[in-house]
This record gives structure tokens, C-alpha cells and sequence, in this order.
């Protein structure tokens, strides 16, 4: 079921909130900025996909990524096969171009 979520159920998925220190220290790598830059424009990014624009190994980028997802940055789904993760952030969280709102934290993401 989680594969084939509209864009509505996703932007309805909560993600939990995480200590500030937790939080932040998620964003403290330029590949996960990077992500992040990417995902707040309403993209969703796979660790495949990441891999090949960093040219970093897959095992590399997929620690990168779960690390956002355990710290509650961003939010995942199966991919259409199942065996991959996608991505994303929800729409509740982007609703202003270039602002990610998080509910006990704003920021500008550039």
C-alpha cells in the first residue's frame, strides 16, 4: 500500500519529532544539504539516484539518507518495486517555496 500513496497521503504522513541535537547534526553533511536542498523543492530522491550525482557508492549515500529519515527531516515510502526507498518531504512541511516548516522550527533552505 505504501508504494502507491498519493500525493495527498503523503503530504498528510506526520514525521515525529527529534531532539534539536539529533536534528540538526542530520543536517551537519553537504550531501544531506544537498538532499535536503532537492526534496524541499518537492523532488523525490532515492539513494540510487544520489549515489550517481555525488559519484559515491550506494552503501555511502543509503547511511546518508537514513540518517535524515531516523532524525526526522524527511519522510520515506517504498518504491514501485518494493525493494527500493523513496524520499520525500511533505507538503505540510514545504508549504512556502524555499521554507521548510517543521512546527517547533522554520528555516529558509537555499
Amino acid at each position: 500500500m505504501m508504494g502507491a500513496m498519493s500525493d495527498s497521503t503523503q503530504s498528510a504522513a506526520p514525521i515525529p519529532f527529534t531532539p534539536p541535537t539529533e536534528f540538526f547534526a542530520a543536517l551537519s553533511n553537504p550531501i544531506r544539504i544537498w538532499v535536503v536542498q532537492r526534496l524541499a523543492s518537492g523532488a523525490e530522491l532515492t539513494p540510487t539516484e544520489v549515489a550517481a550525482a555525488w559519484k559515491q557508492g550506494f552503501d555511502s549515500i543509503n547511511v546518508h539518507m537514513k540518517v535524515l529519515a531516523k532524525a526526522g527531516v524527511v519522510s520515506t515510502r517504498r518504491g514501485e518495486d518494493r525493494r527500493s526507498t523513496v524520499y520525500f518531504m511533505p507538503e505540510a512541511i514545504r508549504r512556502e517555496p524555499g521554507v521548510l516548516d517543521y512546527g517547533w522550527c522554520r528555516f529558509r533552505i537555499a
